[in-house]
C-alpha cells in the first residue's frame, strides 16, 4: 500500500535525478580540466587559425580600404616571410607603409 503512494515514489525520482545531475556536473568539470592544459596559445589559434591566415585578411582588407595605393600581394607575401609574426594594421601608417605605393599625378587610372 506504501509503494502505490504518488508521494513516495516521487521522492526517490527527484533523489534519483539530483544524483544524476551531480554526476554529469562532475563529468563535465573533469573533462573541462582536463583539456585545459594542453591550451596554451592565443584564442584565434586555439580555434585553428594559422597566424598567416589572419595576416592574409589583413592584407585584403587593407587592399580594399586603400585599392590601388596598397600593394596587396606584397603584404601577403611578407605574411609569409614573417610566418603571421606581424600583422598589418590599416589604421597604423608605420604597419602599411612598405606596401604603399606612390602614383604619378598623370596616372588617371
Amino acid at each position: 500500500m506504501l509503494l502505490d503512494c504518488p508521494s513516495i515514489v516521487l521522492q526517490k525520482d527527484h533523489k534519483m535525478a539530483g544524483k544524476i545531475t551531480a554526476a554529469f556536473v562532475i563529468l563535465v568539470a573533469v573533462a573541462f580540466l582536463a583539456t585545459f592544459d594542453h591550451v596554451s596559445c592565443s584564442p584565434a589559434i586555439a580555434i585553428g587559425y594559422d597566424p598567416r591566415d589572419i595576416c592574409i585578411e589583413n592584407c585584403a582588407q587593407c587592399k580594399k580600404m586603400f585599392g590601388k595605393w596598397f600593394d596587396g600581394p606584397l603584404c601577403a607575401e611578407s605574411c609569409f616571410i614573417q610566418k603571421g609574426k606581424w600583422y598589418p594594421e590599416c589604421e597604423d601608417i608605420n604597419s602599411i607603409g612598405p606596401f604603399i605605393i606612390k602614383h604619378n599625378n598623370d596616372d588617371n587610372n
